[in-house]
C-alpha cells in the first residue's frame, strides 16, 4: 500500500538507490521533536518505521494539527528547496525510525538525476490537493461530512482493488478533532455513529477504518 507522500515512489531505480546510499537512519522516541516550526531546515526526511505529527503552534499555544504521516511519507523537502524556515513542528507520534538526507546530499543527488524534480512536482502537488481539501473542509458546515472527509484524506490512496481492507490510522479522536478545529465531543458523537454503522472501530490511539468502500460509500450520506 503506497504511502500518501513518497517521492521514491515516483522515482527509477537509480536516482531511489542514490538517495538510499546517502541516508542515515535516525530513531526517535514518541513524544520527541524532530524539529520545531521556523527553525532553519537541514535535513529531508523520510518514515521508515512510525508516525510523525506535523502541527502548527500559536504563540496561545493553541495547535492546529496538519497532519500524521505515516511510513514512506517524505516531510522537510520545502525548506530545504527554498531555504526557508520551516513551516511547521515535527513530532514523534509514536517510537518512529526516520532515513535523514542532509540538505547538501540532496541537493547533490538531485543535480546528478534530473528525475528527482520531477518526483518532487508529483509530490508537492499531491500536497497541494490534501492542502485544497483541508480548505474545503473548512467551509463544510456540517460537522459529520467534514469529518468522513478527512477519514477519506487518511485512505485517498488505497487502491481501488484494496477497498475492502482495513486502514490503522495512528490518530486519536482528539488528534481529529484538531485537525477540524471541532471539540473532541462532537467529534466522538460522529465517530460512534460510523462505528454503529460498521465503518470503522475506535481504539486506543488508533481509528481503525473497517472498510474503506464503506466509508467512500458514508460520504454520499452526509
Amino acid at each position: 500500500m503506497a504511502a500518501s507522500f513518497d517521492l521514491l515512489e515516483w522515482l527509477p531505480a537509480a536516482p531511489r538507490a542514490a538517495l538510499e546510499a546517502v541516508g542515515r537512519r535516525r530513531r526517535f522516541a514518541a513524544g520527541r521533536v524532530i524539529y520545531c516550526q521556523d527553525e532553519l531546515g537541514v535535513d529531508v526526511y523520510r518514515i521508515a518505521a512510525g508516525a510523525v505529527r506535523l502541527s502548527v503552534i500559536r504563540s496561545s499555544g493553541r495547535e492546529f494539527l496538519f497532519g500524521i504521516l505515516e511510513a514512506g511519507d517524505v516531510f522537510g523537502e520545502g525548506t530545504v528547496i527554498d531555504q526557508a524556515r520551516r513551516p511547521n513542528t515535527a513530532i514523534a507520534h509514536t517510537d518512529v525510525e526516520l532515513d535523514l538526507y542532509s540538505a547538501a546530499d540532496f541537493t547533490r543527488v538531485r543535480a546528478e538525476y534530473r528525475e528527482i524534480d520531477t518526483a518532487l512536482v508529483q509530490m508537492l502537488a499531491r500536497r497541494m490537493r490534501t492542502l485544497a481539501l483541508n480548505c474545503a473542509m473548512a467551509n463544510v458546515d456540517d460537522l459529520a461530512h467534514r469529518v468522513v472527509l478527512q477519514l477519506l484524506a487518511a485512505t485517498a490512496h488505497v487502491p481501488v482493488d484494496d477497498a475492502h481492507l482495513m486502514k490503522i490510522l495512528p490518530m486519536t479522536q482528539s488528534d481529529l478533532a484538531l485537525m477540524l478545529g471541532a471539540t473532541r465531543q462532537s467529534v466522538n458523537r460522529v465517530l460512534h455513529d460510523l462505528q454503529e454503522k460498521g465503518v470503522l472501530t475506535l481504539s486506543y490511539r488508533q481509528i481503525v477504518v473497517r472498510d474503506i468502500f464503506k466509508l467512500r460509500e458514508s460520504f454520499t450520506q452526509h
